[in-house]
């Protein structure tokens, strides 16, 4: 999740608070501005007639499949928590939560508090002989319901039979032959009034609102057998005759979070995608209001998606940030197409995914496409890409993404099991959580690794050098193996632990097929190994020299172990960057487990030096000589500055997407921050020691 480059995320539930509510209508021809419950002076019944409210009513209340639980009566609308504070208690909804809209918009004093579970009882759902439900498709953006008339006679052999119909606005206001007037009467659906209200369907869209239509089909007994009719006959022989009853617009509000989130990922390089059912209006909105759609961003519907070949589809697809009026295929197609997952691979496969077509001539005119194309197109590397998803249908799409992300409140079952990631929250900002950990846990494996390979280098090297030379080894076995340790158990501790940083959302993503090791790495390991080794060799030369000790002694070959052993500490501190950056105690407080296996490392090293004995073939070390170790150490701090200088930057084609207008800003600043950085670490301590010894010498 660190280096993905693409989330394609809902916008229900992930960017919005999945909290709908009906906030404006047209119902039985009359507009409506403000529906929401908590005007409770605005009333249906001083516009609408009670047949033409009746009709709406029913039609809300057996067009569903959501429920609403009211709060328990001990805890009835309010009470009291733990800091006695007043809390209001919400209804619980079970279901969709835009039939839930529209069934408080029903119980609300809009509609005098219709009882809707009573209107359901009536309509003997799931009984012999009792109203039948088709439920929605997602692909069709629709539902029915066909409701037996509770008026008719139970002996009668022809009983009145309704179908109400609930969805997309402006798919079911193109099936609408009539609508619903204030009195109760049918009326003609003019060119004219098919135009106002499309463009009542455009205004909710563009004040990023759902958009909704109901509508009913009578005596739908004349046109097929309501006890065996199908879905597809429904929607063949009823639904192209329909009589609108009410448009409504829904509001769900965007999650405070969103836009920042939004924001916080596009500044890392990440493009974010929304892939909505909602009408294109108003995923645009939304779109725009999230900070997701840009300037030169494209928007599309699904069914011009659907009708693109591979090779134009990719033309799109750098800039292509809201899909609009999709279905979990499209969805699933998307995926596939950025990061390859599931592309068909052979013939046999390519067939199976399409049916009745012919591979050689429509191999490139098909979505997804196929591998070998695929790979041409893009030299075999795909995006990282992360997905979220909280429904069944999205099952899919979960499994295609490098990370599938399912929602742990709104998810269903078969959505998380799918996914690789469970959010807890539901919030589109643990999201942004999860690349910065996912980036932290990159980069501390980067900085181990620089650490390892830098200690490994020096130590074979020297220990292969003096057996050429035919000295005895300056480091043992048991020296070897605390190096070892230190290298790896201790140096995973430490940089492995390493908290994230903000500052690791201000770069690019990698690519998938990008080095683990950088070339700033190996800069920084070959320089480092190049100073440690000088140091040895002269340790190994002049150091009995300098420290008046028998050349090859036990004596001699102590000092070495101790000055190669504080090199390691020092330059733990410099593994803590892994580029350019220069700044070795930054935020040492957020890491505790760093600095307490620097401290243990030194004082084992000081035991195993004094108390090693012949165990370890150590001696004892003057209060000078360890003095000199730990300064010859702890120059590899100010070498850690100077490899910095060396120009050598990270491979522009390690990393996604295009370069950001203000990379090269930052870098030139980085520079500068080093520069102070050094003084900080470099000039204080020498000028504070100064100052120290004059006083002394006082």
């Amino acid at each position: 999740m660190g280096n993905a480059t693409n989330i394609c995320s809902d916008k229900t539930g992930t960017l919005t608070e999945n909290r709908m509510t009906v906030v404006k209508g047209v119902f039985a021809n009359v507009y409506h501005d403000d529906t929401a419950p908590e005007h409770s002076d605005v009333c249906i019944d001083q516009s609408v007639s009670h047949i033409a409210k009746e009709t709406i009513l029913q039609a809300i209340a057996t067009c569903s499949t959501a429920n609403i639980l009211e709060p328990s009566n001990e805890n009835d609308s309010e009470n009291d928590n733990e800091n006695n504070e007043f809390v209001e208690l919400h209804p619980t909804i079970v279901g969709n939560k835009t039939e839930a809209a529209l069934l408080l918009l029903a119980k609300s004093s809009f509609f005098h508090r219709d009882d809707f579970l009573s209107r359901r009882q009536t309509a003997n759902f799931g009984q012999r002989g009792g109203s039948r439900l088709f439920p929605f498709s997602s692909k069709r953006k629709r539902m029915s319901v066909l409701v037996k008339d509770p008026s008719s006679s139970p002996s009668s052999s022809t009983p009145t039979w309704t179908l109400y119909h609930k969805g997309a606005g402006e798919i079911v206001l193109d099936d609408c032959t009539h609508y619903l007037d204030a009195d109760g009467s049918t009326k003609p659906m003019t060119a004219t009034k098919k135009r106002d209200l499309q463009n009542t369907i455009s205004k909710f869209a563009s004040d990023a609102l759902r958009c909704v239509a109901i509508a009913h089909c009578p005596n739908v007994e004349r046109i097929v057998d309501p006890f065996t009719t199908t879905a597809e006959e429904c929607a063949e022989k009823c639904e192209g005759s329909l009589v609108l009853d009410a448009l409504v617009g829904i509001v769900d509000p965007l999650r405070q979070d969103v836009v920042e989130a939004v924001k916080t990922c596009q500044g890392a390089g990440i493009i974010v995608r929304m892939v909505t059912g909602d009408n294109l209006d108003t995923a645009v909105a939304i779109a725009k209001q999230a900070g997701i759609l840009t300037k030169d961003g494209i928007s599309m519907v699904g069914e011009d998606f659907r009708k693109m070949t591979p090779a134009q589809l990719d033309q799109v697809l750098p800039r292509l940030q809201v899909l609009a009026r999709s279905s979990p295929e499209d969805k699933h197609i998307l995926v596939q197409r950025l990061n390859g997952a599931l592309m068909p691979k052979t013939e046999e496969e390519w067939n199976e995914r399409h049916p009745g077509k012919n591979f050689t001539k429509h191999k490139d005119l098909l979505l997804p496409g196929y591998y070998d194309e695929w790979a041409a197109s893009r030299n075999g590397v795909g995006e990282v890409v992360g997905v979220t998803g909280d429904g069944t249908n999205d099952g899919p799409a979960l499994k295609a993404a490098d990370v599938g992300l399912s929602m742990g409140i709104s998810g269903t079952d078969v959505a998380k099991n799918a996914s690789d990631i469970i959010i807890m929250d539901d919030k589109f900002s643990s999201i942004v959580k999860a690349v910065l950990w996912g980036r932290s846990v990159f980069d501390n494996i980067r900085k181990f690794l620089q650490f390892q390979l830098t200690v490994n280098v020096v130590a074979l090297t020297i220990t292969f050098l003096s057996a050429v030379a035919g000295y005895k080894p300056p480091l043992n076995a048991i020296m070897m193996l605390w190096v070892n340790l230190i290298m790896d158990t201790m140096g995973a501790l430490a940089l492995g632990t390493e908290p994230p940083g903000d500052d690791l959302l201000n770069r690019r993503s990698y690519k998938r097929d990008a080095s683990l090791i950088s070339l700033p790495m190996w800069r920084n390991i070959l320089i480092q190994a190049s100073y440690q080794l000088g140091l040895l060799i002269f340790l190994l030369k002049r150091g009995p020299e300098i420290f008046g000790c028998e050349d090859g002694s036990a004596h001699h070959f102590t000092i070495i172990f101790t000055a190669f052993v504080f090199c390691q500490v020092f330059n733990e501190f410099n593994a803590r960057e892994i580029g350019d950056v220069f700044n070795p105690f930054k935020n040492l407080n957020n890491s505790p487990m760093f600095l307490l296996v620097i401290v243990f490392t030194i004082i084992a090293q000081y035991l195993i030096v004094e108390y090693g004995g012949e165990f370890t073939q150590t001696t004892h070390l003057t209060a000078e000589e360890w003095k000199a170790t730990f300064l010859l150490g702890a120059m590899s701090i100010p070498v850690g500055f100077l490899m910095r200088l060396v120009p050598v930057a990270e491979d522009p084609e390690s990393f996604a997407g295009e370069v950001m207008d203000d990379e090269s800003s930052k870098k030139n600043s980085s520079k500068m921050e080093n520069v102070i950085n050094f003084i900080k670490v470099l000039v204080v301590p020498v000028l504070l020691a100064i100052a120290y010894n004059k006083y002394i010498e006082k």
